[in-house]
């Protein structure tokens, strides 16, 4: 089953490698991944929102037919417009700094993923937020979903 393109678009303070548990399942079940490292993520100090967003961009342009985009956290902001310790990489204050100028979810068919267990951005606070903007989406709950979805090696 050819489950079509996948880009796959990390968050803060990863990279492309955070997905490479990921990537060989998501080929087994029919998926044809992609990554993408973010510049802001990548030691790029200069780097923000629109540098991001381009890279973005870029990927999507490469693939040939449709493409989903599946972003992890921050990744959600350069979609919208388009540490070393513990294997974290440095990551550039400037996309905190910047407005965000489009949000995806308003024009692109979005899920929200909740995580049950998240006490940085609970449950209840995702509904209000949710709710305060107005993003009637499907929701999709998950016990836990903080961090990487990977560890590198």
């Amino acid at each position: 089953m050819d489950c079509g393109n996948l880009l796959l678009v990390h968050g803060v303070w990863h990279g492309s490698w955070c997905w490479d548990l990921l990537v060989p399942e998501l080929v087994a079940r029919g998926w044809t991944p992609s990554v993408v490292d973010l510049p802001s993520a990548s030691g790029s100090p200069g780097a923000g929102v629109r540098e991001d967003a381009e890279v973005v961009r870029e990927a999507i342009a490469a693939l040939s037919g449709p493409v989903t985009v599946l972003a992890h956290s921050y990744a959600g902001v350069p979609i919208g417009g388009a540490g070393q310790a513990a294997g974290l990489r440095p990551q550039s204050a400037r996309p905190f700094e910047e407005p965000v100028t489009a949000a995806a979810w308003q024009t692109v068919p979005t899920t929200s993923i909740v995580c049950a267990e998240d006490v940085i951005f609970p449950p209840l606070f995702a509904q209000r937020l949710r709710a305060r903007v107005r993003w009637n989406c499907p929701v999709r709950t998950r016990r836990s979903c903080r961090g990487p979805p990977s560890r590198r090696t």
